[in-house]
């Protein structure tokens, strides 16, 4: 679980907000996890986010995409509080 006093010196806090953003701009999704030093998860993050944005403008119709963007998002800010 996330901490103040972990080894890679991140604020999970500050990693969670940074990760929240990305429920309103996809391409900062995966801010949490670069700024905790995860690259390969942040751009992977990023590009999900990303294909859910697209999914709501073209299949807005469905409801699919209104119940997984959220809730991805919401796990990206998770994960990335507890990794920090």
């Amino acid at each position: 679980m996330g901490n103040q006093n972990n080894s890679n010196g991140s604020n999970p806090t500050l990693a969670g907000i940074l990760s929240a953003v990305g429920l309103f701009f996809p391409i900062l999704s995966g801010a949490g996890q670069l700024y905790n030093g995860d690259v390969g998860k942040g751009i992977a993050f990023i590009l999900i986010q990303c294909v859910h944005a697209v999914m709501l403008v073209f299949f807005f119709w469905t409801v699919i995409p209104l119940l997984t963007y959220p809730a991805v998002g919401a796990y990206f800010a998770y994960d990335a509080y507890n990794t920090a």
